[in-house]
């Protein structure tokens, strides 16, 4: 199950700590600027991410699949692999064109929203 928090309130009560997939999505591009991402982990909906936002999601550590949707549009499916007081970070980003709208409408709804992860930091959640 995943908990949408920020880095600074993680606390950990369980003797198995829990890692963070921090995403961040980037302020560029045209296309929709103004609408919220939804933010699916393991398949379900956990959050959302606005235009130039950060969102936090504790995670339990182990292997996870993180996809963002908007409409019938998605990213593709992105497995991470998290270790105890794991920080992954990964990005996201509109890969569509106003211009070409009819593609990433049809053909290309399942690469609407790029996504990639950037990096991770061991031991930068649930530290004090």
């Amino acid at each position: 199950m995943a908990t949408v928090r920020h880095a600074s309130s993680l606390e950990y009560a369980s003797p198995m700590p829990n890692a963070q997939i921090a995403i961040y999505r980037e302020p560029r591009g045209f296309t929709d600027r103004l609408r919220s991402y939804k933010i699916l982990i393991d398949g379900d909906q956990v959050g959302s991410i606005k235009r130039g936002g950060t969102v936090a999601i504790e995670v339990e550590a182990g292997r996870h699949t993180v996809q963002l949707a908007i409409d019938w549009a998605r990213s593709q499916t992105l497995v991470v692999d998290t270790v105890p007081r794991e920080e992954v970070n990964v990005r996201c980003w509109s890969n569509a064109n106003p211009f070409l709208i009819l593609y990433w409408a049809t053909l290309g709804s399942q690469r609407y929203i790029g996504l990639e992860r950037t990096g991770s930091r061991e031991g930068a959640v649930g530290t004090s």
